[in-house]
């Protein structure tokens, strides 16, 4: 081939590549903007059509929708998806793995090794990149988080009270905190600080859902003396409980890092 026909090739896949990652991206933005539409789906259906929709489109919105949802759940599948047939789907799914915020989905992302693809190649190298470089980062602060206390009247779900910790230990690890041992001892951290060089805080989270609306209070204290330095406090209304704390838990963390000053 001569070179003149080379560039044009070269010049050809770097227009269909570009004009594939806008697809990706448009979806993305479909996927953002309905996302109050989308907020009573189930996350077995959002399963169904990853798995089985025949359209690449509806596949492609369910990857992306489910890593939005920061379930641990979604991890499997996902992982799964990575096998699809369509590359766009697994460039979606490979987008969407780090927005769970769960390290190990960088073991299924180097286990599916070097796709045939380009974007979805280029997609996963991202990926990796993303979560690799959240676990080997130095922790900044050492955190305890005790179980949520719940204020609801009528008492909320033990389950929505055991996902909201959840949000928040998965969230503080993204952030680069070192999360304490549950049930820790005053002794193992005090060793745990000082081997470690790092500044030791507590957060104790109240919860309290009326209607559809959901309140959460996080109250930072000093660890493991548990001197009560501020809280903060956040609402939020309509959709599902679920929907309320994955907007409300990033929230008040950052807040807390930037008053306290745990300069992650």
């Amino acid at each position: 081939m001569s070179g003149r026909r080379r560039a044009w090739a070269r010049q050809g896949a770097a227009k269909a590549l570009s004009s594939r990652r806008q697809s990706l991206c448009a979806l993305v933005l479909l996927v953002a903007g309905g996302a109050s539409a989308d907020a009573d789906a189930r996350w077995s259906f959002l399963v169904r059509q990853l798995t089985t929709a025949q359209d690449p489109r509806a596949r492609v919105q369910a990857a992306l929708t489910l890593g939005a949802t920061e379930e641990a759940s979604a991890l499997a599948p996902l992982c799964t998806a990575l096998g699809d047939p369509e590359p766009l789907v697994r460039a979606a799914v490979a987008r969407s793995l780090p927005n769970l915020h769960d390290p190990a989905a960088l073991d299924c992302l180097l286990a599916h090794g070097t796709d045939t693809d380009a974007l979805a190649r280029d997609e996963v190298a991202r990926a990796v990149a993303t979560l690799r470089a959240v676990s080997t980062r130095r922790p900044k602060v050492y955190v305890a988080v005790p179980p949520v206390v719940d204020d609801s009247d009528p008492p909320a779900d033990a389950s929505l009270l055991s996902l909201a910790r959840a949000r928040l230990v998965n969230r503080l690890r993204w952030m680069g905190v070192q999360v304490a041992p549950d049930a820790e001892d005053r002794a193992a951290a005090k060793a745990a600080l000082v081997q470690a060089q790092l500044q030791g805080f507590q957060i104790r989270t109240r919860l309290a859902r009326k209607g559809s609306e959901v309140a959460v209070v996080m109250v930072c204290l000093s660890y493991p003396d548990q001197q009560v330095l501020g809280e903060v406090t956040g609402r939020a209304s309509g959709g599902r409980p679920e929907d309320a704390l994955r907007a409300l838990v990033p929230r008040l963390l950052q807040d807390l890092a930037a008053t306290f000053e745990w300069n992650l």
